[in-house]
């Protein structure tokens, strides 16, 4: 099966923002130029729809762009991480319940350590788990993939661990 990486949170704001701003810039510069002066009562009002609608579409797009660039990015790194990173073994410390999104729910994920040559311990964090899987691990260690190029971008594992999990209904 093919891993799937998915789009971290700034990667999804960014696939919002992105046509938000486009089509705030077009429109703003569609009724800003082709609009007939005498359709409005002050010819200084297309333009400034014109600046008004097209500034905050540009605002919006420029953002859009950075934020999904950064998603992408980072999607990317996890990707190399796993394809092409170095495997350790990292210990299990527990399952993480993350409140913070009160309109999507409440996301799980799975906490894993690892120390390396100098002795510092390095904690990472899985992609979000679909149920609660504390009584469904195979392990105590979970395969940790560390990009080469930035060791601080780490890919968890959690599949080689799991069973299949399928929720119905």
């Amino acid at each position: 099966m093919k891993k799937k990486y998915g789009l971290n949170d700034s990667g999804i704001v960014g696939c919002v923002f992105t046509p938000i701003g486009l089509l705030f810039t077009v429109l703003g510069v569609l009724v800003g130029t082709l609009t007939p002066d005498r359709d409005w009562d002050n010819p200084m009002g297309k333009q400034i729809f014109l600046y008004v609608m097209g500034g905050i579409g540009v605002i919006f797009l420029l953002v859009g762009l950075v934020l999904l660039y950064r998603g992408i990015r980072h999607r990317r790194l996890l990707r190399d991480a796993y394809e092409y990173g170095n495997k350790v073994d990292a210990k299990i410390l527990g399952q993480k319940t993350d409140y913070s999104n009160r309109n999507s729910g409440i996301y799980r994920r799975l906490e894993c350590s690892y120390t390396d040559d100098n002795g510092v311990v390095h904690v990472f964090r899985s992609s979000y788990l679909p149920t609660d899987v504390s009584g469904m691990l195979k392990s105590d260690t979970v395969p940790l993939y560390l990009n080469r190029d930035y060791p601080d971008v780490g890919y968890v594992d959690v599949d080689a661990i799991l069973p299949e999990i399928r929720i119905h209904g």
